[in-house]
């Protein structure tokens, strides 16, 4: 079975239709190392990827700031052998000085060094959040991001930002080595699936996209 055939992700987008972030991430989930490696999933208190990879054989270890919600995952149940839920922040979490297979955040790293956050406030906190990541991978790794794009680069309530390709592409220079880029429709629309280049044009002033990062190491 894969990621994408788990029925507990049928389940979740069943109640949350309009969770593209999750939906494609786990499409390139499917291209993970083989079962039995070691994942880090930052931003999982409400959605079931990590849940899912470990009952699919993956030893995982998942971080958040916010509890667990088992009101919002319910399937695949928690606790399970293979997977540890920790509530902390990853830009100070010791588990992060560990080498890992992959890591994954699912709309998450948007909120890193906000005051709302609740964490490690610093206006570049999405980027250091993403040189940990990619800096504690395994060579050959690779990081799974998604974010929001649309609009400008901007906090909203200080809890989030958002950003249009540009920008994003500008917070992925330097170390990062990118292997695949991608814009896809959230939900609400009548446009669906992967937005090419005109796309963007059309649509990039609205917050109704999200973008799908990969990161390998070298």
């Amino acid at each position: 079975m894969s990621v994408v055939d788990h029925p507990a992700l049928a389940a979740h987008l069943k109640r949350d239709a309009g969770d593209n972030d999750v939906r494609q991430t786990a499409r390139f989930l499917d291209e993970l190392p083989p079962l039995g490696q070691r994942i880090l999933v930052v931003g999982c208190n409400e959605e079931p990827l990590a849940n899912i990879l470990a009952d699919l054989g993956y030893w995982v270890v998942g971080l958040d700031l916010a509890p667990y919600n088992h009101g919002a995952i319910t399937l695949p149940e928690y606790p399970q052998p293979k997977y540890l839920f920790r509530r902390e922040d990853a830009l100070l979490s010791p588990l992060l000085n560990m080498e890992w297979d992959a890591a994954v955040s699912t709309s998450a790293i948007e909120h890193f060094g906000l005051p709302a956050d609740g964490g490690v406030q610093d206006a570049m906190g999405d980027v250091w959040i993403m040189r940990r990541l990619y800096g504690c991978l395994k060579p050959g790794g690779r990081v799974y991001l998604t974010v929001p794009i649309g609009a400008s680069h901007t906090m909203q309530h200080d809890n989030w930002r958002r950003y249009t390709t540009e920008t994003f592409r500008e917070r992925l220079q330097g170390p990062f080595g990118l292997e695949r880029f991608e814009a896809w429709f959230t939900a609400g629309r009548t446009e669906q699936g992967q937005a090419t280049v005109s796309d963007l044009a059309t649509y990039e002033a609205s917050a109704d996209l999200s973008a799908v990062a990969v990161l390998r190491k070298g």
